[in-house]
């Protein structure tokens, strides 16, 4: 709604919902009867959230050097933080359960103010605080996050920035890093475990090349406290258990630099960005409290997009990522015990095979895997129509078909099954080449 020339507000209901299934199968049959399994086992896990909200923002523009935002809002949280399945049949002997965490339900209230101050001709700030306040358990938790930063014109072409920030964040990032199926999930800041606390500062440069070329850069470091961590030995398969008692509270810290290239006018437009930085997580239970790379710590963050007009009705795009693979952590040492086949007393054959494994870890997120890389195209047709614009678009994800890991897991070479296996690492992939096409109309 607009009030009058200076005052504008806007409403705003939202609803979304987030669910994370995994699990796994595993089947023994008798021989030659496939309809009917000696040994079946199965697991299945399942998180969520679901968020009911809304939202007050007002625009307001006293002057030409001012521009003012404020508003206030609350988000209704539902969490379903895991509950896992497990079946296990042994010829007619079957069992099942059922375990997980019970649900959370909390309220998000925040409110804000910003103002965007042209104190002089070079130079402008933007400061405003952030009030946030969660109820959860009966329990409130307050926050201040108090925020400014600077643009200061140095000459025609070029300009200096520095930030800061206070962040608070209710929700956690709870993952594995060992080997095997990722399973990152999201849990709450609850009356025992606190919501998460950010400081962060910035310094940047950019400056104006000219004919439509732009170079920027930025360097940055973070601090994070009352971060979480699976406990060692633990995971999301600690079923029958609540997540709250299977967590480390620790700190992390993050610090890098980022490198912008632009072009911005002629037929060929684009840009390329490269990203250095490190970040970092430290728990005093968990690799013996010597801090240890985060699992998406990204050494070499890499991005090219060009965009090529060959006339006003066709234009081709292009899209190159790269990045340094997630660290996670392997065994260096594994132990196990091999089972001598045995018949039952209705003559089949008993499961025979290696024991569950016992593995010995080092130190922790000491391995990467592959680098993560695609290339994706696309071209756009465009007609104009007496009512409005036409769009026929055409592309391909991952161009030329990167093998991308997904997980990685420890394979037999060819099935081994004698005394003295071969052991590998085999990796995971998902989304080889995918062709795309869509119409779209604009009037």
């Amino acid at each position: 709604h607009q009030y009058g020339p200076k005052l504008i507000s806007n409403v705003t209901l939202h609803y979304s919902q987030y669910k994370f299934l995994t699990g796994f199968e595993d089947k023994e049959y008798y021989e030659g009867k496939e309809k009917s399994p000696l040994i079946f086992n199965s697991f299945e896990y399942l998180s969520g959230i679901q968020d009911w909200g809304g939202k007050l923002d007002y625009y307001y523009y006293p002057n030409p050097k001012h521009k003012i935002l404020f508003g206030i809002g609350e988000t209704y949280h539902t969490f379903s933080p895991g509950i896992a399945t497990t079946v296990f049949q042994n010829g007619n002997t079957k069992s099942d359960s059922t375990f997980g965490s019970t649900k959370t339900y909390s309220h998000e209230f925040y409110g804000y103010f910003e103002d965007n101050f042209m104190v002089t001709k070079r130079l402008s700030v933007n400061y405003g605080l952030h009030f946030s306040n969660l109820l959860v358990n009966n329990k409130y938790r307050a926050n201040l996050q108090p925020r400014i930063a600077g643009n200061f014109i140095l000459d025609d072409n070029s300009s200096i920035k520095l930030s800061y920030s206070a962040m608070t964040q209710y929700l956690h990032l709870l993952s594995n890093t060992s080997i095997g199926l990722p399973t990152d999930f999201w849990v709450p800041a609850t009356d025992k475990t606190p919501p998460q606390l950010g400081h962060q500062v910035a310094i940047g440069y950019t400056r104006d090349l000219g004919k439509g070329y732009n170079i920027s850069t930025e360097a940055y470091y973070k601090t994070m406290k009352n971060i979480i961590a699976y406990k060692e030995g633990a995971s999301f398969l600690s079923v029958g258990k609540d997540w709250q008692k299977i967590i480390e509270v620790g700190k992390g810290w993050s610090y890098g630099a980022e490198l912008l290239f632009e072009k911005k006018l002629g037929k060929i437009t684009g840009w390329i960005g490269y990203t250095l930085s490190w970040t970092w997580r430290q728990f005093d239970n968990i690799n013996f409290g010597e801090p240890y790379h985060y699992k998406y710590d990204r050494r070499h963050d890499i991005s090219l997009a060009l965009t090529y007009d060959i006339n006003d009705h066709i234009d081709l795009g292009l899209v190159w990522v790269y990045g340094t693979g997630n660290a996670i952590t392997l065994p260096i040492q594994q132990y196990q015990q091999f089972i001598e086949p045995s018949t039952n007393n209705n003559g089949y054959g008993q499961y025979y095979g290696w024991s569950p494994s016992v593995q010995y870890y080092d130190k922790k997120n000491d391995f990467r895997m592959p680098a993560y890389h695609r290339l994706d195209i696309g071209v756009n047709i465009h007609k104009k129509k007496k009512w409005g614009e036409a769009t026929w678009s055409f592309g391909l994800y991952n161009a030329y078909n990167r093998q991308n890991p997904f997980y990685l897991q420890y394979g037999y070479l060819n099935n081994d099954h004698s005394p003295n296996p071969t052991k590998v690492l085999k990796q995971i992939s998902l989304f080889p080449v995918i062709p795309s096409i869509s119409y779209a109309f604009k009037f």
